[in-house]
């Protein structure tokens, strides 16, 4: 769908699929999901790359030594918080594989 368009996804047939017939792909499927992660992708490329430093302010670092000793301790989950947070746009296919558990978080909010 981005790389074609709308119109040519819903016109999208397979012939090889339910051989002799055909199947008309793009009108036969769901495509909320493959809208919703091209507009994604299309609004990620318009957004620069950028670094953001996390301030080193004394919640940050009691946050960090915190973790530091749970893992000590055998909390192994306990996630490194980032010196940094650096965004670049993502794949199509990185968004598609990403969009169900970002969708499913979204679904125990409500």
């Amino acid at each position: 769908m981005a790389q074609h368009g709308l119109s040519k996804f819903f016109k999208w047939y397979d012939y090889m699929s339910w051989y002799p017939l055909g199947r008309p792909i793009g009108t036969t499927i769901y495509p909320g999901m493959q809208m919703a992660a091209v507009f994604i992708w299309e609004a990620m490329k318009m957004v620069p790359e950028f670094t953001f430093k996390i301030p080193k302010n004394p919640v940050y670092r009691f946050l960090r030594n915190l973790g530091r000793e749970m893992r000590k301790v055998g909390f192994m989950g306990v996630p490194v918080l980032p010196k940094e947070i650096k965004y670049v746009p993502m794949s199509v296919n990185d968004i598609c594989c990403m969009m169900p558990p970002w969708f499913g978080s979204l679904a125990t909010l409500f």
